[in-house]
């Protein structure tokens, strides 16, 4: 094989190989953002969901599911949504309190690996780690 050909051909090799390694970190990068992202949403919906609570609780002398929370107007409708962003959200009223979660829906997370998310009344949020 004529010498310059081969060295087309390694040029094209590399350029190739450069772009799909690039492709490959910009797909690594895109997800650990969207894992991110995520993660600040349930964040920001678990805190609403615990002053909701509480606000909920002073009014009312017991906590309520996510209906109650957007029917009484102490979390606006969009925020009691039971599936938003990869997640789906539920909070489950007990005899003394409540339990909130945001688990990952897994026909929205494109195979996205992410933590379930749990509150309760004593106001900590807990991620569970896998």
């Amino acid at each position: 094989m004529d010498v310059k050909i081969k060295r087309r051909l390694n040029t094209g090799v590399i350029i190739l190989l450069s772009f799909v390694g690039g492709m490959y970190v910009c797909r690594y990068v895109i997800r650990a953002y969207m894992v991110e992202i995520n993660k600040t949403y349930v964040y920001s919906w678990t805190t609403k969901i615990r002053e909701a609570e509480n606000i909920f609780k002073s009014k009312y002398g017991r906590y309520g599911s996510l209906a109650d929370l957007a029917s009484s107007g102490v979390l606006a409708k969009d925020w009691a949504q039971t599936s938003k962003w990869d997640y789906r959200f539920e909070v489950i009223v007990t005899a003394n309190g409540y339990e909130a979660s945001a688990i990952p829906a897994p026909e929205r997370t494109n195979n996205i690996v992410y933590s379930p998310y749990f509150l309760d009344e004593s106001g900590i949020i807990r991620r569970d780690v896998k």
